[in-house]
């Protein structure tokens, strides 16, 4: 690849250095002994300038030492923003420096199980009943989710169908609008929890039906 095609291709430098490491390592390794102190000066004066990722990095570093699965920088900067620097149990506002801590809401590094919190709660001082009840409801959604997802996928003809129903009754969103499977699902959930509404005391009905049913089937046994 010639210089003229790496000004064409944005990542020409990024490629010439996949294709060339052991050039790339010893011209750093030169670079560096003929440089100690500046390279030094410059690493200490743009870890103070970038102090809040330096400390994301050692917490992807921790996370990733300690639990499985693998987290960056950019992933503990993520959950910092969705969760607006607010700790997950105590509700403590503009959390920073050594009081924001990564909270492990279950041991992995899946971002779903991941918070922030402050110092004193993550430190265990918090009542272990509030930590369970607050997990016991993070697992109750996932669950409820997991089963959503599988019903879809075993039923998307029938979703599909709710979803036209919707629109006839509604005329919200015409599924030629729709390009992704996540934007049906959004608009099959909406209409189920209209219907559901709308429904309530007949849903009611049917489901003490059943319960009944249920119980002089046991009882019969």
């Amino acid at each position: 690849m010639s210089n003229k095609q790496g000004y064409k291709d944005p990542d020409y430098m990024k490629k010439w250095r996949e294709a060339n490491k052991d050039k790339v390592r010893k011209q750093r390794k030169n670079y560096y002994e003929a440089n100690k102190d500046r390279t030094k000066e410059e690493a200490v004066l743009w870890a103070k300038e970038n102090a809040e990722r330096v400390s994301f990095s050692n917490k992807a570093k921790s996370a990733n030492q300690t639990y499985p699965g693998h987290l960056t920088v950019d992933d503990i900067a993520e959950i910092v923003e969705k969760s607006g620097r607010v700790c997950h149990w105590c509700g403590k506002e503009n959390l920073e420096g050594e009081d924001l801590t990564l909270e492990h809401l279950k041991p992995t590094n899946d971002k779903r199980f991941l918070a922030i919190a402050c110092n004193r709660c993550n430190a265990g001082k918090l009542a272990n009943s509030d930590r369970k009840h607050l997990l016991t409801e993070i697992e109750k959604k996932e669950k409820n989710r997991n089963r959503a997802n599988e019903w879809y996928e075993k039923n998307s003809d029938r979703a599909k169908e709710r979803q036209n129903e919707y629109y006839h009754k509604t005329k919200v969103l015409h599924p030629k609008v729709l390009k992704t499977e996540e934007e049906l699902k959004e608009t099959v959930s909406t209409y189920n929890k209209k219907y559901a509404e709308e429904h309530k005391d007949e849903i009611n009905a049917r489901r003490r039906k059943r319960n009944a049913e249920k119980r002089a089937k046991q009882k019969g046994e």
